[in-house]
């Protein structure tokens, strides 16, 4: 190309120019994400591996691959008679082998992903509570204990109905920081799905309560949580009922011995422990309660914690 001229007002250049363009792209990742998934990734990876144990199975496992393929009728008919408290689950389980069919990994893929929902559910907990590293520590040891491995991989209801006790845990939060009537009504909702799976988690609901007391939250909010409580208690009273007609099937098991009574009371001592070193120092002014985004969420003031 040659320099030319256009009317003595546009010179053209004799070489061409090269164009430059630079090219940035930013990927922005949620933090509540960013927290949230390695600690269920780690938990789905540590389940998955080994799942099928050498082809082997346990007693109550074997109960739940025999009940569940029987008809939503004949489930009807056995909760009459027994394990009314594991009814929710067997039916359950009786869709989930309809749809993916019956084997040992369906039967204990259910256990494998509540217990990766139950780590993120943690770690997000870890982050309103804490930060958001801690929330990421957190939701990462969560699947590694022995106790969340084991559970994970039995065809029962408790990798289910940890994942619940987490979630309703985490709607708490939610509900405290922001009050309004949907969001109790997700609490109320998740706690009683999760009592209806297995009648023990509803102790998960009380210890809430203790939980709210000892954080000294507004007369308000206390009584949201009393209404959201009687709703979860009436919903599960007939299951509470149904199963105490049934309490002479499992007569046969033992009163916990004394070195599961000692575990339960380090455990205790150790969850009071951490919650001790949790509160301010004294005369360091504010709530003992805990904090969400450096703002206590049952008074939204400055954290001291």
């Amino acid at each position: 190309m040659t320099t030319g001229s256009l009317g003595g007002a546009l010179r053209l250049p004799a070489r061409p120019v090269p164009l430059r363009v630079a090219l940035t792209v930013t990927v922005t990742v949620p933090i509540a994400l960013a927290v949230a998934l390695p600690g269920a990734l780690l938990g789905l990876a540590l389940g998955l591996w080994g799942i099928r144990r050498q082809d082997s199975i346990w007693g109550d496992e074997a109960v739940t691959y025999q009940v569940a393929r029987r008809s939503p009728g004949q489930l009807w008919l056995l909760v009459q008679h027994v394990d009314a408290v594991h009814g929710l689950y067997y039916l359950l389980m009786h869709f989930v082998f309809g749809l993916l069919g019956h084997s040992l990994v369906t039967l204990r893929l259910p256990s494998v992903l509540g217990m990766a929902a139950a780590a993120a559910g943690v770690a997000l907990i870890g982050r309103r509570l804490a930060s958001a590293r801690a929330g990421l520590l957190a939701g990462l040891v969560f699947p590694v204990f022995p106790a969340v491995q084991q559970y994970a991989q039995e065809g029962r209801s408790y990798g289910l109905v940890c994942a619940g006790v987490v979630l309703s845990g985490l709607l708490l939060l939610r509900a405290l920081e922001r009050p309004g009537a949907a969001r109790w009504a997700g609490y109320a909702a998740v706690a009683l799905g999760t009592g209806l799976l297995h009648e023990f988690a509803l102790l998960a609901v009380l210890a809430q309560g203790v939980t709210l007391l000892s954080a000294r939250v507004s007369r308000r909010q206390l009584a949201s949580w009393l209404c959201a409580a009687a709703a979860v208690l009436a919903g599960a009273a007939p299951l509470l009922w149904l199963g105490s007609t049934e309490a002479d099937a499992i007569a046969w098991i033992a009163p916990p011995g004394t070195g599961t009574l000692l575990f339960a009371a380090g455990t205790v001592l150790l969850g009071a422990g951490c919650a001790a070193l949790c509160r301010p120092a004294p005369g360091a002014g504010g709530c003992p309660c805990a904090r969400s985004r450096c703002r206590c969420w049952c008074c939204r003031r400055p954290c001291c914690c």
